[in-house]
């Protein structure tokens, strides 16, 4: 089981067709000719000749051959030796085409082939003692006509080949076109695709920005609420602590002061006798101070004079200093 596949050709197809028919009066002529056909729906050509081995392709070459003589045969059987020259071109060719597209059919219907060319392209007497029987300026006429027409057909069949040529030139243009035009909607189609996830993708960033722009919100609207539940406590600590830290203050003072009071108490005595001693030195250095003062002056005789006095306002400082640890010491003296 499986599908079958068969190559069908594409190409123009030419087939060439002769034959020898007597015309209506008496003359055996031989014509020559050519048909030109292509396949164009090669589906509607498979399913009625095998394509599978050349069979196919001979059949299809011998029925168009046997279309285009029988044709001809029929025609010519009715027609003068005059009119097959002059209306080779014409009635002939017309004839054999028109019968040859009847076999076929419409492409779409039929055989699915296209007739592009259909000539009789040369007639002429097979009888050399009749052509040579026949007069000079005729037999030129009839060869005139002849070649003439043969380079029409000849020309005809170039120009139906281009013509063919370009039509298969016009139909891979619009190959392309249409290739070029489903690959364009292809690429939109992609792009459409691309700019929707990107927009998708946006729009997805943007709902998660403002989930957590929300989240932010409610966290600091929540933060907000504890700070305000936990305010009053809060204040309430700081003044205790404050009072503990006067508490705290005020017990330090105290003991500052006691400690204070317990030097005071303690250096006291101290403070007391050196005063004591400090009042008691001069009386103790007494003799000292006079004996030191006599030995200063010791034998001395002082007369001043004038501008001598200077000496005595030397010695006036020391005098004076002596003078009152004496009365000092005297009057401490007295009083202990």
């Amino acid at each position: 089981p499986g599908t079958d596949w068969v190559k069908v050709p594409g190409v123009q197809l030419d087939t060439s067709f002769e034959m020898t028919q007597e015309t209506r009066d008496g003359i055996p002529l031989r014509f020559k000719g050519q048909a030109v056909y292509r396949v164009v729906r090669p589906e509607r050509a498979a399913a009625l000749f095998d394509f599978s081995t050349d069979d196919g392709l001979s059949t299809v070459d011998s029925l168009v051959k046997q279309c285009c003589l029988a044709e001809l045969r029929d025609l010519v059987s009715r027609m003068t030796l005059g009119e097959c020259i002059e209306q080779r071109k014409t009635t002939l060719t017309g004839a054999v085409r028109g019968a040859l597209e009847r076999l076929v059919g419409q492409p779409e219907e039929g055989w699915g082939i296209a007739v592009e060319v259909v000539q009789v392209a040369q007639v002429y007497i097979v009888d050399a003692e009749l052509r040579s029987r026949l007069d000079a300026e005729t037999r030129g006429q009839i060869q005139a006509r002849s070649e003439r027409a043969a380079l029409l057909a000849e020309e005809e069949v170039k120009l139906a080949r281009i013509v063919s040529a370009r039509k298969v030139q016009e139909e891979a243009i619009e190959t392309e076109r249409r290739e070029a035009v489903i690959e364009e909607e292809r690429l939109h189609r992609a792009t459409e695709l691309e700019k929707r996830k990107a927009l998708e993708s946006l729009e997805a960033e943007r709902t998660a920005r403002e989930v957590e722009s929300q989240k932010l919100a409610l966290k600091k609207a929540a933060d907000l609420e504890t700070l305000e539940a936990e305010a009053p406590v809060r204040k309430r600590r700081h003044e205790l602590r404050l009072e503990e830290l006067a508490a705290a203050l005020e017990e330090a003072e105290l003991e500052r002061k006691k400690a204070e009071a317990d030097v005071e108490r303690e250096f006291l005595p101290r403070r007391a006798s050196h005063e004591l001693r400090l009042q008691m030195l001069p009386v103790e250095q007494r003799p000292q101070l006079a004996e030191a003062a006599s030995k200063v002056l010791a034998g001395a005789r002082l007369s001043v004079y004038g501008e001598d006095s200077r000496l005595v306002g030397a010695l006036e400082p020391l005098l004076e200093t002596l003078g009152g640890y004496l009365r000092g010491g005297a009057s401490r003296g007295g009083e202990g």
